[in-house]
């Protein structure tokens, strides 16, 4: 049974989820599995019956559900950190007190496979795919916040075995979650702080300083990049749009286009710098009915996974980066435009 907990001195939930220790990469014996690079790849068409049926799925011809045919493909995750709401199993009375609260871990655990490609990686996308792995994204979250069971739904993506990638085949994962998650809430806790003193958007600010510092990557008609001032890891990005807006859902067809090419862009960036590294990118928005989500400034924030997590970082929860971040975007800004933005539609 999964449950939600509540460390009862930093505040933060935790999901604690048994059932994913079936998971193909879970440790035994101390050894994690490499992705799964050979063999049958339950995301590959053709082997649609072994995922769970699909929720939705991209698909630009007849070709029937849960069949091959599919552009990007949403499924249910077989080893779910997320238990369905409509049938939370209870939980022990003894289980939860004052000081250590419990609560069912209720929500969605999807997986969205990115391409019916196994081997193509995301750098590789075409801007038309990248834009229809958004687009169908975009949508599911719709279709969980409209359901009013889920208060947020996070989405990332992790790329390469030390990102936590189980498999090789690319996909997104998507949970709807009965809570904000706390890096989120911490961050609209800055923007009121700062918005009460300034009349103004931190993140707004951040873009207008940045635009033209040592920090900045790359930028275009609606986005900008750049590496953020107190990075925690090394070559960490975070791509930030023009135009002001708390939710991602909000995004327009357009502008959602334009950010498909500056992901792209981004991570082939990376890739000629480091080849196939891993990393993990996440998006940080917030739905509507959120108290003042209106001083709130959705992004994405990327971390290639080029250093560990050690002592310090697990005793004081700060970070040691030993590259700075003007040094990883000069060098990320250098390089030339890898793949010109060319929009079909």
């Amino acid at each position: 049974m999964s449950q939600l907990r509540r460390d009862p001195v930093r505040g933060y939930w935790c999901i604690i989820a048994p059932g994913r220790n079936r998971r193909p990469d879970e440790y035994g014996d101390r050894k994690v599995v490499q992705p799964q690079e050979s063999g049958p790849c339950p995301f590959c068409p053709g082997h649609e019956e072994q995922t769970p049926p699909e929720v939705d799925a991209v698909r630009p011809n007849t070709s029937q559900a849960n069949a091959p045919g599919w552009l990007v493909r949403i499924v249910p995750n077989r080893f779910p950190a997320l238990v369905p709401d409509d049938d939370p199993e209870p939980i022990d009375a003894d289980a939860g007190t004052e000081l250590y609260r419990v609560v069912p871990a209720c929500g969605s655990h999807e997986i969205v496979i990115a391409t019916p490609e196994h081997h193509r990686r995301a750098t590789h996308f075409s801007v038309d795919q990248w834009d229809t792995l958004l687009a169908a994204s975009q949508f599911r979250m719709q279709q969980h916040m409209d359901t009013g069971k889920a208060q947020h739904v996070v989405l990332f993506h992790n790329h390469g075995e030390k990102a936590g990638a189980s498999r090789a085949h690319e996909h997104l994962q998507l949970m709807a979650i009965p809570m904000t998650p706390q890096a989120v809430t911490q961050e609209l806790a800055s923007c009121r702080v700062y918005h009460a003193k300034k009349h103004r958007c931190i993140f707004c600010d951040l873009l207008e300083r940045e635009m033209h510092g040592p920090r900045f990557i790359y930028a275009d008609e609606a986005f900008v990049s750049f590496a953020p001032w107190a990075s925690r890891v090394p070559y960490e990005i975070w791509i930030l749009p023009r135009a002001h807006r708390h939710s991602f859902l909000a995004v327009p067809h357009r502008e959602r286009c334009l950010l498909a090419a500056h992901m792209r862009e981004l991570l082939q960036r990376l890739e000629v710098l480091f080849g196939d590294l891993p990393y993990n990118w996440m998006l940080h928005w917030l739905p509507d009915g959120v108290e003042d989500a209106s001083v709130y400034h959705w992004h994405i924030e990327l971390t290639p996974r080029l250093s560990y997590q050690a002592g310090y970082e697990w005793g004081t929860g700060g970070f040691i980066n030993t590259t700075p971040p003007e040094e990883a975007a000069e060098r990320l800004r250098q390089l030339p435009l890898v793949a010109p933005v060319t929009l079909s539609r």
